[in-house]
């Protein structure tokens, strides 16, 4: 299982399911739901898949890196709308139909959150409680405290694109072609000025 595979079924195991999941097809199933992991922007072909499988079961497409962004569902061979997972044992489960908001549904924004940071420990600066927060948003997603503290914004882990050379604009996690590869390990080893998020994705993706 991938980085991003990996998140996205934390995530699932967060809000109270028990995923399986079909590794050589990059997807999940729960209950009334099937979920593929797929690049964004998402490819017309995936989307063509989608919409024929979905005559028989809604398809969820999870599109690029957990976020706290809304996903395609399709459902009896349309694309019906813009959702998102719920928890088990909410009323809306499995998938709300409309677009997250982080106070509205702060259950799943935590659950969201609390992969993101990958167990790293956010520890109020007043209080002292440790990962006890719910999250907020105003330019940024944020963490604070149950005590009303502000703790750290929290990233929206968005893939790290290039913004240099050739392949400016290109996601990291998208260059697995021999040439692209070769290009990440000649930028790790030539590049002096490269930030640490660049040089943590590219060591990420190439497993270094």
């Amino acid at each position: 299982m991938n980085k991003q595979e990996q998140q996205y079924y934390d995530y699932l195991l967060n809000l109270g399911y028990t995923p399986k999941h079909f590794p050589e097809k990059h997807s999940f199933l729960i209950p009334n739901v099937y979920l593929k992991v797929c690049d964004f922007p998402v490819s017309d072909f995936i989307r063509q898949q989608a919409k024929e499988a979905s005559k028989k079961m809604v398809i969820m497409l999870l599109h690029g890196n957990l976020t706290f962004d809304s996903y395609t569902v399709f459902h009896e061979g349309d694309e019906c709308a813009e959702g998102f997972l719920t928890k088990s044992n909410s009323k809306y489960s499995p998938i709300y139909y409309g677009e997250m908001d982080v106070e509205y549904f702060p259950e799943e924004a935590k659950c969201i959150a609390d992969v993101i940071i990958n167990g790293k420990k956010l520890v109020c600066p007043r209080c002292k409680k440790v990962n006890k927060f719910i999250v907020g948003k105003n330019i940024h997603y944020k963490a604070t405290c149950v005590c009303g503290t502000w703790i750290t914004n929290i990233s929206s882990n968005k893939p790290i694109k290039l913004h240099f050379g050739k392949y400016a604009g290109r996601e990291i996690s998208s260059m697995i072609q021999k040439e692209e590869v070769d290009y990440l390990k000649w930028a790790l080893s030539n590049m002096t000025t490269l930030k640490k998020n660049v040089i943590d994705a590219i060591n990420s993706h190439l497993g270094i």
